[in-house]
């Protein structure tokens, strides 16, 4: 990750951030939210994953997480799964695998639109659920985690319930981004088979912390002096 981050984004300085029990209360807010660089969670292995969270981005010239899939999967020579909650609105995911973008999903595809697009075009924006075969865990189905994906707005899309603008005409479609992060990330083991801890920072223990890798990335600052 910092080879990539040197070489992509021009990040050289990185520190690890040791986590201390008696400052629990004010972690983040202290030693994060505070203060300039991007702030990356790392977790210990879980199976077949590590879990990476971006805790906050105060840098110029700012990128994000997401930014670094397709890389990250090129130089491990793996698969790369990366998540991005939007305003707690609308929920993407990015699958790539050594480099190559396997598929792409978005729980509300209007979100940044001023109209709505064709039911074609729609269509061409859709997930492709097979792309996450792979990835399955032992006894995990395509079909299961399909009926996750396809809450909210796929399912108003396919019984033709949108409407003029491309809003869900019922309440009865309402799927919260979050809980659909949470079912995606628990379905797939990312974290264990019965949780995935890391989307509210809130809920962090500080068992978890103590288990996870903080890690700091900041560019060097440059300055130019000139002299008559």
């Amino acid at each position: 990750m910092k080879s990539l981050l040197k070489s992509k984004f021009g990040v050289s300085i990185f520190e690890k951030i040791p986590f201390s029990n008696s400052n629990f209360d004010s972690f983040f807010s202290e030693q994060i939210y505070a203060n300039d660089g991007v702030y990356y969670l790392i977790t210990e292995g879980q199976g077949n994953w590590v879990s990476i969270v971006e805790l906050n981005v105060r840098i110029n010239n700012p990128f994000y997480l997401y930014d670094t899939t397709k890389g990250m999967s090129n130089l491990l020579n793996a698969y790369a799964l990366s998540f991005h909650l939007h305003d707690s609105d609308v929920l993407y995911y990015n699958l790539d695998y050594c480099g190559e973008n396997l598929d792409g999903y978005s729980s509300e595809p209007y979100y940044f639109l001023k109209k709505p697009l064709s039911r074609e075009e729609t269509a061409l924006q859709r997930h492709n659920s097979a792309a996450l075969v792979p990835i399955l865990p032992i006894g995990k189905d395509i079909e299961s985690l399909n009926s996750i994906l396809s809450q909210g707005f796929w399912a108003a899309f396919d019984n033709n319930d949108l409407d003029e603008y491309g809003l869900t005409i019922s309440d009865k479609y309402f799927a919260d981004p979050e809980d659909i992060l949470f079912m995606i990330a628990k379905y797939l083991e990312l974290y264990s088979k019965e949780e995935f801890p890391l989307i509210s920072f809130g809920e962090l223990s500080k068992e978890i912390l103590s288990k996870c890798y903080l890690l700091k990335a900041n560019r060097r600052k440059s300055f130019l002096g000139l002299l008559k």
